[in-house]
């Protein structure tokens, strides 16, 4: 069984992602975490093949925990959805080891069903 980790303040956005991929997706294991040190707890605990996280976290901008997952298990794929789409963070992300960035503003729903598919 696939394991994929969504790292979200936002508890509502957290259930409607988890519910949409559940959906499509039902023997895949989603574990959530609210925010950056829940979420790095969870990656070393958990070992997810995906992990969704958006970039603005209770306690601020989270690129550093970008760099520790990429880190700590490299073999993970990071997916970032955020409304922080500017190229400044889009650019520091995949720098710190985001294999994704996409933007909540305008979500490609199938985007990210085909990077769940693919991970």
């Amino acid at each position: 069984m696939r394991t994929l980790l969504i790292i979200d303040s936002n508890y509502i956005f957290r259930q409607t992602l988890r519910d949409i991929i559940q959906e499509r997706f039902p023997a895949v294991n989603v574990v959530e975490a609210r925010d950056a040190e829940e979420g790095l707890r969870k990656t070393i605990g958990e070992r997810p093949q995906l992990i969704i996280t958006d970039l603005r976290l209770v306690g601020g901008i989270c690129l550093e925990l970008i760099q520790q997952i990429a880190k700590r298990l490299p073999e993970a794929r990071i997916a970032v959805l955020t409304d922080m789409d500017d190229e400044e963070y889009r650019q520091a992300a995949l720098r710190e080891g985001a294999d994704f960035f996409i933007s909540k503003s305008g979500p490609d729903s199938q985007r990210i069903l085909a990077i769940i598919e693919n991970s």
